[in-house]
């Protein structure tokens, strides 16, 4: 009853953030911009740099940031126009692959960061002892249900009939996996490094096993033609995010900020740090193989014989971000 409670006044709480964010309006000069970002995660760490150093600001852009539970539900409000941008990535690109108007414009990494972790007291010590335990997701046809899938595949077992994968919300993952009501899940940075001090037994990181396209950015096919002017000024800042986290003289500044946001010891906070830069991109740019992988992926649920090249073409559009590089 406490959880519907709370997902009763999250739900709530998005409407009226929604209702209150300034409505797009494609025909004319913008600086206000919404935002729908997922669970609080450190894969969209260019995106929170930029946002703290006023990045966005610089190029005279003000963000407001609205959470969403499900990346499906962020891709209805970027379709309807009720935000501009989403951090949705991976939920934002297939919606593209079967004809949802929008883009990914911009990518934050190459590789996935997600690792799928059990619980010791279910008998968890391998990949193994996953066969027939509960594993929690975010979202049925998320991202986190698309990694939930490729690791059980991985080792040979049918997510189908050999596991019980359950959507449990973005903020109910890690919770769910530490009162034990379900068995394993599939966490992000930073909750991996708490897993493993809680105990945790690490099974599989996703990175290890796959160049996927992990988190980034996706927003209207209307957006981008009607005001490609907006979408370069949001790719400006968003790339001095970029260029922030990887200059090695802000490490210092950036794991204390980690630790502050996440309530994480210093050490914990670094470790994070460590594995964010070591699989994200240095410009907003993803391999084609990381995009062709992705879509291999998704052919496994969503049937569609169209050649991977014209699914690119679909899902991606990098022209803007390409021009913004130029100029720079």
């Amino acid at each position: 009853m406490a959880k519907t409670s709370c997902c009763m006044k999250l739900s709530f709480l998005i409407l009226i953030l929604i209702a209150a964010a300034p409505r797009p309006s494609f025909g004319a000069e913008q600086t206000k911009v919404v935002v729908g970002v997922d669970a609080p995660t450190l894969s969209d760490l260019p995106l929170s740099a930029a946002l703290k150093k006023d990045f966005y600001r610089a190029e005279g852009v003000e963000v407001l940031q609205v959470l969403f539970r499900s990346g499906p539900t962020a891709m209805q409000a970027l379709v309807s126009g009720s935000i501009h941008f989403s951090t949705g990535f991976g939920t934002g690109t297939r919606a593209a692959m079967t004809g949802a108007p929008v883009k990914g414009i911009i990518g934050f990494n190459n590789k996935p960061a997600f690792i799928l972790y059990g619980r010791k007291e279910s008998g968890i010590r391998s990949a193994a002892d996953i066969r027939g335990k509960k594993i929690a997701v975010t979202g049925l046809g998320s991202t986190t249900d698309y990694a939930a899938r490729a690791i059980l595949k991985h080792h040979n077992l049918d997510p189908d009939k050999e596991a019980s994968i359950v959507a449990v919300g973005s903020d109910g993952v890690f919770p769910a996996l530490q009162r034990g009501s379900v068995d394993a899940a599939v966490l992000w940075a930073p909750g991996f490094a708490v897993a493993e001090k809680l105990g945790m037994v690490r099974i599989q990181s996703l990175a290890d096993i796959l160049e996927l396209p992990g988190s980034g950015i996706v927003v209207s096919d209307q957006l981008i033609r009607e005001n490609p002017v907006l979408v370069k000024k949001f790719l400006r800042g968003t790339l001095k995010g970029f260029h922030y986290v990887h200059e090695p003289k802000n490490k210092n500044e950036i794991v204390a900020s980690i630790a502050k946001d996440f309530n994480l010891e210093p050490d914990v906070a670094e470790t994070n740090y460590r594995f964010m830069l070591s699989i994200l991109s240095r410009d907003g740019t993803i391999s084609r193989r990381s995009m062709e992988n992705g879509i291999e992926l998704t052919r496994q649920r969503v049937k569609t014989s169209e050649p991977a090249g014209d699914l690119i073409k679909k899902m991606y559009d990098f022209s803007l971000l390409e021009e913004v590089q130029r100029e720079r």
